[in-house]
């Protein structure tokens, strides 16, 4: 069946793994998804970076992905811990965020 693809939420990863991290945009007045937002996501933890999802969809869902490192030779890779994924900025046209930060808790192993 063409190219499906399949998530299944987790928060367990392998270095190598590419994370797929998806957030859900609405208005906080009358709750109702907010389409072509940006969400700036910091991740923290033994390594921190910012990733911005691309344009939230119709629903208001948007989505980023994390393309973590397997170790090789002298690289170490993408470091094993804890690492929290936390709301940092939302952007939208005719919109102003209210600094409500989401965040989640994942685990590279």
């Amino acid at each position: 069946m063409g190219n499906i693809r399949i998530f299944e939420p987790q928060t367990t990863f392998n270095p190598g793994d590419s994370v797929v991290i998806r957030t859900n945009v609405v208005d906080g007045v009358t709750v109702q998804p907010v389409a072509d937002a940006t969400v700036d996501l910091l991740i923290t933890g033994p390594e921190s970076l910012t990733l911005v999802t691309g344009p939230s969809d119709a629903n208001g869902m948007a989505e980023a992905t994390w393309n973590t490192q397997a170790p090789k030779r002298n690289n170490p890779g993408t470091l094993v811990g804890n690492y929290t994924i936390q709301t940092a900025n939302v952007t939208a046209a005719g919109y102003h965020w209210d600094g409500v930060q989401t965040s989640s808790a994942i685990t590279i192993q």
